[in-house]
């Protein structure tokens, strides 16, 4: 079952590189990562568009703000039509087999820049310092990311 991966990045090339090399390298092959650049300054749209051409990239003039971005990013999933979603902070790596607790589940949310696998195995570093004393069971962990099924009523 295919995930659709949604990041969001304003001026944050080479955290926004990092969570791209993190995604490529997860075991899980039905991944669709769509990158939208709010509009930075920094180079980020470039780099992503040359170093991942894979990632489908969306890139504003401005920055229209995170919720803006992510609902583009999820418009843009759905025009695909995406049944799952995950919304991933920038700064955010996975473990791998992070995302295969999603099918099956029903319902699924996560949270929090370290995202840990379903079994509580570990933590991610975090772009503020260190391992986060944040952890994730059972599919579900604490800020910074989310998935979900799609449903009926929910519109970007």
């Amino acid at each position: 079952m295919k995930v659709h991966v949604i990041v969001v990045s304003w001026n944050a090339r080479e955290e926004t590189l990092g969570c791209l090399r993190n995604l490529e390298a997860l075991p899980e092959p039905e991944l669709r990562v769509h990158v939208v650049d709010n509009g930075s300054t920094d180079g980020s749209a470039a780099a992503v568009a040359r170093e991942h051409p894979e990632a489908d990239l969306l890139a504003f003039q401005d920055n229209r703000g995170f919720a803006a971005a992510a609902n583009a990013g999820l418009r843009r999933a759905l025009e695909e039509g995406a049944e799952w979603f995950f919304l991933l902070n920038n700064d955010a790596r996975l473990e791998d087999g992070a995302l295969k607790v999603i099918p099956g589940q029903g319902s699924w949310g996560a949270a929090s820049t370290p995202i840990v696998s379903g079994t509580c195995s570990g933590a991610a570093a975090s772009r503020w310092g260190g391992i986060s004393t944040w952890r994730a069971c059972g599919g579900t962990a604490a800020g910074g990311a989310g998935a979900t099924r799609r449903r009926r009523r929910w519109t970007p």
